[in-house]
């Protein structure tokens, strides 16, 4: 009797451990497709948002894992089990792999934009946005960079209020060729380490980068904001040679919010003369904004402009005018260089089609990149699919126009 109890034992765990194994499966194809399915879902609430935003810049890695799950599914799982979780896979592999198969021609559609925008820039460039694929997974180094915080520059003279900016540049000194950047946040909230992945790629290129600071709504509405990056500029004309600026040679750069402050200060008579504008996702015409909601809402774009401006347009025409950067579309503005994302759930691709046709209307040169899977803040991952052709186009635009 004694010698047949091992087996019995054996026996008996069998069953457990195909239980086991069918459960793990399933774990494995729930997480993967859980996160794959927002590459073509849209975000319905804040939470989901994020995920629509990340999950398709993070493709290459869910392809990864997908291909990894199946093969320790088809080894561990057994019965029905087996195949529900190889579907549940196969269909997160499928949508993992959609924008990989968009993405040659979306850098297709980027070098031809930027070819027709730059062809009469001031520096030839034979540059081209391209994907590395080795970035998806290592960041490129740039711990070269040296980045200085500037304390206590005053920008409102009234209230003596004071503002700080990071400046980022190679260990070199110098004049060089700037970029000022503005961080998103919806104008409530944000920080000057937001942008700084994006801050060290542009400075490893040669460039003097500085980050700029705001006051936030609701406790300040525009155009304070606008009043906090001019102050900004006053100081940085006044300082240029301590901080390695060349004023003949600037360019300004906002993401979102932080867009649409770039693009009013770029267009706009002030300090300094800027040489190029770049707005990522950038709110364009508040107004429009207001009354052409994204569906679903996840940010509610309403509160966001209210808490920016104080109440609605039909309240406040003036102010929403004032600003929307399409309110000083004129001759000869600076070059501008456009990125949005076509399933933008924030800032709809619409818009900046709409502000790039007034722009070429009035003559101006205009480059309106548009990447297909991507959504608000892709760049959020500065590394993902996105985040690289948006890099390399603004290191394109920056090299023919600075």
């Amino acid at each position: 009797m004694r010698a047949h109890m091992p087996c019995k034992c054996a026996c008996a765990s069998s069953p457990l451990r195909k239980l086991l194994a069918n459960v793990l499966a399933f774990l494995i194809a729930i997480v993967g497709f859980g996160i794959a399915v927002w590459i073509v879902v849209p975000g319905s609430s804040l939470i989901t948002f994020a995920a629509a935003a990340a999950a398709p810049e993070a493709a290459p890695f869910l392809v990864i894992y997908h291909a990894i799950a199946l093969a320790i599914v088809l080894r561990i799982a057994r019965g029905i089990s087996r195949e529900i979780t190889t579907a549940v896979l196969a269909i997160g592999l499928g949508f993992s792999c959609i924008p990989l198969l968009l993405l040659g021609p979306a850098i297709h559609a980027a070098n031809d934009e930027l070819a027709r925008a730059t062809e009469h820039g001031a520096i030839a460039t034979s540059e081209r946005v391209s994907y590395n694929p080795l970035e998806s997974f290592i960041a490129p180094n740039t711990s070269a960079i040296v980045r200085t915080r500037v304390q206590g520059a005053v920008i409102d003279a009234k209230t003596r209020t004071s503002l700080s900016f990071d400046v980022y540049h190679p260990a070199q000194s110098g004049a060089r060729p700037t970029v000022l950047v503005i961080y998103g946040g919806a104008w409530i909230f944000g920080d000057l380490l937001q942008t700084e992945a994006l801050d060290r790629s542009i400075a490893a290129s040669g460039y003097t980068v500085i980050a700029l600071d705001y006051r936030h709504a609701p406790t300040f509405r525009f155009p304070t904001q606008l009043g906090d990056v001019f102050g900004a500029l006053r100081y940085i004309r006044t300082h240029a040679p301590a901080l390695g600026i060349d004023l003949n040679r600037v360019a300004i750069l906002g993401r979102s919010a932080g867009g649409e402050l770039a693009l009013i200060a770029g267009y706009h008579p002030g300090p300094i003369a800027f040489r190029a504008v770049i707005g990522y996702y950038a709110p364009t015409d508040l107004t429009q904004g207001w009354n052409d909601l994204p569906q679903p809402d996840p940010a509610n774009v309403r509160k966001i402009l209210t808490a920016y401006l104080g109440a609605g347009p039909h309240l406040l025409p003036d102010a929403y005018r004032a600003a929307s950067p399409s309110s000083y579309v004129a001759p000869n503005l600076p070059p501008t260089l456009l990125i949005g994302g076509v399933r933008d759930e924030l800032v709809k691709i619409e818009f900046q089609r709409a502000f790039a046709a007034k722009l070429r209307a009035a003559g101006d040169t205009v480059a309106a990149i548009e990447i297909p899977w991507s959504n608000h803040a892709f760049d959020s991952l500065p590394t993902g699919l996105g985040g690289q052709i948006a890099v390399g186009a603004v290191r394109r635009f920056l090299a023919a126009y600075l």
